[in-house]
Protein backbone atom coordinates (compact mmCIF):
# COMPACT_ATOMS: atom_id res chain seq x y z
CA UNK A 1 0.00 0.00 0.00
CA UNK A 2 0.88 3.88 -0.74
CA UNK A 3 0.10 6.87 1.13
CA UNK A 4 -1.08 10.28 -0.84
CA UNK A 5 -1.90 13.09 1.71
CA UNK A 6 -4.17 16.17 0.08
CA UNK A 7 -5.58 19.34 2.25
CA UNK A 8 -8.42 20.87 -0.01
CA UNK A 9 -10.67 22.68 2.77
CA UNK A 10 -12.61 21.65 5.68
CA UNK A 11 -11.49 17.47 5.93
CA UNK A 12 -14.97 16.02 6.12
CA UNK A 13 -16.01 16.52 2.63
CA UNK A 14 -12.55 15.59 1.29
CA UNK A 15 -12.82 11.97 3.21
CA UNK A 16 -15.88 11.45 1.70
CA UNK A 17 -14.93 11.83 -1.66
CA UNK A 18 -12.19 10.10 -1.64
CA UNK A 19 -13.96 6.96 0.63
CA UNK A 20 -16.05 6.71 -2.70
CA UNK A 21 -12.96 5.74 -4.47
CA UNK A 22 -11.97 2.02 -5.80
CA UNK A 23 -8.51 1.06 -4.91
CA UNK A 24 -8.58 3.61 -1.57
CA UNK A 25 -8.01 1.13 1.09
CA UNK A 26 -7.70 3.36 4.38
CA UNK A 27 -9.09 7.27 5.14
CA UNK A 28 -7.76 9.45 8.02
CA UNK A 29 -8.37 13.00 8.70
CA UNK A 30 -5.74 15.12 10.07
CA UNK A 31 -3.39 17.97 10.45
CA UNK A 32 0.17 18.44 8.74
CA UNK A 33 2.63 20.95 7.91
CA UNK A 34 2.52 23.29 11.22
CA UNK A 35 5.04 23.72 13.44
CA UNK A 36 3.30 22.60 17.32
CA UNK A 37 3.11 19.26 18.25
CA UNK A 38 0.37 17.32 18.64
CA UNK A 39 -2.14 20.01 18.09
CA UNK A 40 -5.98 19.84 18.78
CA UNK A 41 -8.70 20.92 15.75
CA UNK A 42 -9.53 23.92 18.72
CA UNK A 43 -5.69 24.52 18.05
CA UNK A 44 -5.25 24.10 14.31
CA UNK A 45 -8.53 26.53 13.76
CA UNK A 46 -6.77 29.70 15.67
CA UNK A 47 -4.74 29.66 12.47
CA UNK A 48 -1.61 29.94 14.49
CA UNK A 49 -0.09 26.30 14.19
CA UNK A 50 0.76 26.43 10.52
CA UNK A 51 -1.49 22.97 9.67
CA UNK A 52 -3.68 22.28 7.45
CA UNK A 53 -6.75 19.98 7.24
CA UNK A 54 -5.79 17.37 5.15
CA UNK A 55 -7.05 13.42 4.31
CA UNK A 56 -4.35 10.80 4.35
CA UNK A 57 -5.15 7.78 2.07
CA UNK A 58 -3.81 4.27 2.25
CA UNK A 59 -4.41 3.41 -1.40
CA UNK A 60 -3.77 0.28 -3.62
CA UNK A 61 -1.43 1.21 -6.57
CA UNK A 62 -2.45 -1.74 -8.52
CA UNK A 63 -6.33 -0.40 -8.59
CA UNK A 64 -5.80 3.46 -8.36
CA UNK A 65 -3.08 5.34 -9.37
CA UNK A 66 -1.76 8.53 -8.04
CA UNK A 67 -2.68 10.22 -11.55
CA UNK A 68 -6.16 9.26 -10.53
CA UNK A 69 -6.02 10.25 -7.39
CA UNK A 70 -4.86 14.17 -8.20
CA UNK A 71 -7.43 14.21 -10.73
CA UNK A 72 -10.34 13.59 -7.96
CA UNK A 73 -8.23 16.38 -5.70
CA UNK A 74 -8.24 18.90 -8.46
CA UNK A 75 -11.79 18.47 -9.04
CA UNK A 76 -12.88 18.17 -5.36
CA UNK A 77 -12.55 21.41 -4.54
CA UNK A 78 -11.25 25.20 -5.92
CA UNK A 79 -7.81 25.33 -6.23
CA UNK A 80 -7.37 28.99 -7.14
CA UNK A 81 -8.45 30.55 -3.90
CA UNK A 82 -6.12 30.93 -1.27
CA UNK A 83 -6.38 29.87 2.17
CA UNK A 84 -10.41 29.66 1.22
CA UNK A 85 -12.94 27.36 0.48
CA UNK A 86 -16.57 28.50 0.16
CA UNK A 87 -16.98 30.09 3.60
CA UNK A 88 -14.47 28.31 5.20
CA UNK A 89 -11.88 30.67 5.87
CA UNK A 90 -7.92 30.19 7.27
CA UNK A 91 -4.66 28.82 6.50
CA UNK A 92 -5.67 26.25 7.60
CA UNK A 93 -8.32 25.25 4.41
CA UNK A 94 -5.44 26.16 2.10
CA UNK A 95 -4.59 23.84 -1.24
CA UNK A 96 -1.64 21.85 -0.65
CA UNK A 97 -0.50 18.40 -2.07
CA UNK A 98 1.83 16.95 0.44
CA UNK A 99 4.14 14.45 -2.03
CA UNK A 100 5.89 11.01 0.08
CA UNK A 101 8.10 10.64 -2.51
CA UNK A 102 10.26 11.93 -5.04
CA UNK A 103 7.67 10.11 -7.88
CA UNK A 104 4.86 11.38 -6.60
CA UNK A 105 6.42 15.11 -6.57
CA UNK A 106 7.59 15.12 -10.32
CA UNK A 107 3.80 13.95 -11.04
CA UNK A 108 1.80 16.41 -8.82
CA UNK A 109 3.99 19.10 -10.42
CA UNK A 110 3.06 18.08 -14.24
CA UNK A 111 -0.34 17.85 -12.73
CA UNK A 112 -0.77 21.29 -11.69
CA UNK A 113 0.62 22.39 -14.65
CA UNK A 114 -1.88 20.40 -17.42
CA UNK A 115 -4.79 21.71 -14.82
CA UNK A 116 -4.02 25.28 -14.46
CA UNK A 117 -5.76 25.78 -18.62
CA UNK A 118 -8.79 24.55 -16.64
CA UNK A 119 -9.33 26.85 -14.12
CA UNK A 120 -9.99 30.96 -15.07
CA UNK A 121 -7.66 32.09 -12.16
CA UNK A 122 -4.25 30.96 -11.18
CA UNK A 123 -4.06 27.70 -9.06
CA UNK A 124 -2.17 28.39 -5.53
CA UNK A 125 -1.93 24.69 -4.46
CA UNK A 126 1.22 24.41 -2.68
CA UNK A 127 3.28 21.02 -3.69
CA UNK A 128 5.41 20.57 -0.59
CA UNK A 129 7.13 17.40 1.11
CA UNK A 130 4.87 15.31 3.35
CA UNK A 131 6.00 16.16 7.22
CA UNK A 132 4.69 14.77 10.27
CA UNK A 133 0.94 13.66 10.39
CA UNK A 134 -1.07 14.08 13.66
CA UNK A 135 -4.68 11.93 13.20
CA UNK A 136 -7.38 14.39 14.07
CA UNK A 137 -10.09 13.17 16.78
CA UNK A 138 -12.26 10.36 16.36
CA UNK A 139 -15.30 11.97 15.91
CA UNK A 140 -14.02 14.14 12.59
CA UNK A 141 -13.39 10.49 11.31
CA UNK A 142 -15.53 9.24 8.42
CA UNK A 143 -17.64 12.21 9.97
CA UNK A 144 -20.54 12.69 7.02
CA UNK A 145 -20.68 8.66 7.30
CA UNK A 146 -21.36 8.96 10.75
CA UNK A 147 -24.24 11.94 10.11
CA UNK A 148 -25.38 9.85 7.62
CA UNK A 149 -24.63 12.02 4.86
CA UNK A 150 -22.66 10.75 1.61
CA UNK A 151 -20.97 13.89 1.27
CA UNK A 152 -21.66 17.93 1.84
CA UNK A 153 -24.87 18.63 0.43
CA UNK A 154 -24.02 21.89 -1.30
CA UNK A 155 -21.92 20.29 -3.66
CA UNK A 156 -24.88 17.58 -4.57
CA UNK A 157 -27.19 20.40 -5.19
CA UNK A 158 -24.19 22.33 -7.39
CA UNK A 159 -24.26 18.97 -9.39
CA UNK A 160 -27.70 18.81 -9.33
CA UNK A 161 -28.21 22.06 -10.95
CA UNK A 162 -25.50 21.13 -13.57
CA UNK A 163 -23.34 23.36 -11.98
CA UNK A 164 -19.60 23.52 -12.51
CA UNK A 165 -18.35 21.14 -9.81
CA UNK A 166 -15.03 21.61 -10.26
CA UNK A 167 -14.68 25.52 -9.24
CA UNK A 168 -17.10 24.09 -6.17
CA UNK A 169 -18.71 26.91 -4.66
CA UNK A 170 -17.62 29.89 -6.16
CA UNK A 171 -21.04 31.93 -5.22
CA UNK A 172 -21.02 35.46 -3.36
CA UNK A 173 -21.92 35.38 0.36
CA UNK A 174 -23.98 37.98 1.31
CA UNK A 175 -25.14 37.90 4.91
CA UNK A 176 -24.24 35.28 7.53
CA UNK A 177 -27.42 34.46 9.86
CA UNK A 178 -28.06 32.97 13.30
CA UNK A 179 -29.62 33.12 16.62
CA UNK A 180 -30.56 31.33 19.46
CA UNK A 181 -32.64 28.76 18.10
CA UNK A 182 -31.81 28.28 14.21
CA UNK A 183 -28.59 26.79 13.16
CA UNK A 184 -25.91 29.45 11.57
CA UNK A 185 -26.93 29.87 7.62
CA UNK A 186 -25.07 31.62 5.27
CA UNK A 187 -26.89 33.86 2.20
CA UNK A 188 -24.96 33.98 -0.79
CA UNK A 189 -25.67 34.09 -4.57
CA UNK A 190 -24.53 31.38 -7.04
CA UNK A 191 -25.44 32.19 -10.96
CA UNK A 192 -28.87 33.16 -11.49
CA UNK A 193 -29.59 31.46 -8.00
CA UNK A 194 -30.00 33.15 -4.49
CA UNK A 195 -29.43 30.13 -1.79
CA UNK A 196 -29.15 29.97 2.02
CA UNK A 197 -26.80 26.82 3.35
CA UNK A 198 -27.19 25.73 6.91
CA UNK A 199 -23.75 25.99 7.96
CA UNK A 200 -23.31 22.90 10.28
CA UNK A 201 -25.52 20.19 7.76
CA UNK A 202 -24.02 22.45 4.03
CA UNK A 203 -27.50 21.50 3.13
CA UNK A 204 -29.02 24.21 0.32
CA UNK A 205 -33.12 25.51 1.54
CA UNK A 206 -33.60 26.58 -1.31
CA UNK A 207 -37.32 27.85 0.17
CA UNK A 208 -35.51 29.67 3.49
CA UNK A 209 -37.49 32.96 3.16
CA UNK A 210 -35.37 36.43 3.50
CA UNK A 211 -38.27 37.78 5.63
CA UNK A 212 -37.48 34.66 8.12
CA UNK A 213 -34.00 35.66 8.16
CA UNK A 214 -34.62 39.18 9.03
CA UNK A 215 -35.80 38.58 12.03
CA UNK A 216 -32.07 36.84 13.16
CA UNK A 217 -28.79 38.39 13.72
CA UNK A 218 -26.66 38.92 10.79
CA UNK A 219 -23.52 40.39 9.26
CA UNK A 220 -23.44 41.99 5.86
CA UNK A 221 -20.00 40.07 3.64
CA UNK A 222 -19.91 42.68 0.70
Amino acid sequence: MLKATFAAGCFWGVEATFRQVIGVVATTVGYMGGHVDNPTYEMVCTGKTGHAEVVQIDYDPEKVTYETLLTIFWQSHDPTTLNRQGPDIGTQYRSAIFFHTPEQEKIALASKVQQATQFPNPIVTEIVPATQFYPAEAYHQQYFEKKGLGSCSIWMWLKEKNMPVISRFLGIIIAMYWDDHTPPHFHAKYAEYEIIVNILTGVVEENFQNMYLSGMNYIKMN
